[in-house]
């Protein structure tokens, strides 16, 4: 990546109904703050060293009603985030900004974004089948193709009782 492109993008989870609860429920908007502060990190490293800070500046500095955020997202749903990442709780005046702090670390994703090589694709009208196209893949092609282009070869076939497609239905996905 040049110099001036960022190579992370920060977005938020909406997979859960109890984070779309929080996000409808009067807290998108510091979802979205946070989210811009972090963006403004310049590469993913720092970005993800500094989400934490980020966001538990923000909750000292912006939010209020930790209680209801903490009752949106489930408070036993929290206590065991906290116990899997610290251990035991022990408690605390910032037992509430610590909750917070993992809600919000929970909502807010960081990718890493990676820039693939350019890929130049070239179209040529070769009648030629493709050389990825299977033998068999190419003859039913080929032989759809002579049918449905020749009305009266189907018209004769169906005279004769004969099913004009009889026959392609035995392939299996994989041989096609």
């Amino acid at each position: 990546m040049s110099a001036n492109q960022k190579n992370f993008v920060v977005s938020f989870r909406s997979d859960d109904s109890n984070i779309n609860t929080i996000m409808e429920g009067g807290f998108g908007k510091d979802i979205m703050s946070i989210i811009i502060a972090i963006n403004s990190c310049s590469n993913f490293e720092e970005a993800m060293t500094q989400k934490i800070a980020l966001i538990q500046d923000h909750i000292s500095k912006n939010m209020k009603n930790i209680d209801f955020l903490i009752y949106l997202y489930g408070h036993s749903r929290v206590m065991a985030d906290y116990i899997n990442r610290f251990g035991p709780i022990v408690y605390s005046q910032f037992l509430d900004a610590d909750f917070a702090t993992i809600i919000i670390d929970n909502i807010v994703v960081i990718y890493e974004a990676y820039k693939f090589p350019d890929v130049s694709v070239s179209y040529h009208s070769s009648p030629v089948a493709s050389p990825v196209a299977s033998p068999v893949a190419s003859q039913v092609a080929s032989q759809v193709a002579s049918q449905v282009a020749s009305p009266v070869a189907s018209r004769e076939a169906s005279r004769a009782n004969i099913n004009p497609y009889d026959g392609y239905d035995n392939y299996s996905d994989e041989e096609l």
